[in-house]
C-alpha cells in the first residue's frame, strides 16, 4: 500500500533531505546554523538529527519497494 508521501519523494530526494538535516546538525556551531534552524526552521539539533533518520529509514524503505 503507498502513502501519498511516498509518492512526493524518490530515493534521491529523500536522502537529499537526510543530508541537508545532517549537516544542519553537524554545523550547529557555526554562526549561521545555529539561528537558522531555531528562529526560521524552529528546531533543535535533535530534531534535525531525528529528521535526518527518518528520511534515510523512507530511502531504504522505498528502495525495498523497487526490488
Amino acid at each position: 500500500m503507498e502513502r501519498p508521501r511516498d509518492k512526493m519523494h524518490d530515493i534521491d530526494g529523500r536522502l537529499f533531505q537526510a543530508r541537508m538535516w545532517r549537516d544542519y546538525a553537524r554545523q550547529w556551531g557555526s554562526p549561521w546554523a545555529r539561528p537558522w534552524c531555531q528562529q526560521i526552521l524552529r528546531v533543535s539539533r535533535e530534531e534535525c538529527i531525528r529528521r535526518a533518520r527518518i528520511n534515510l529509514y523512507l530511502a531504504r524503505r522505498l528502495n525495498r519497494r523497487k526490488r
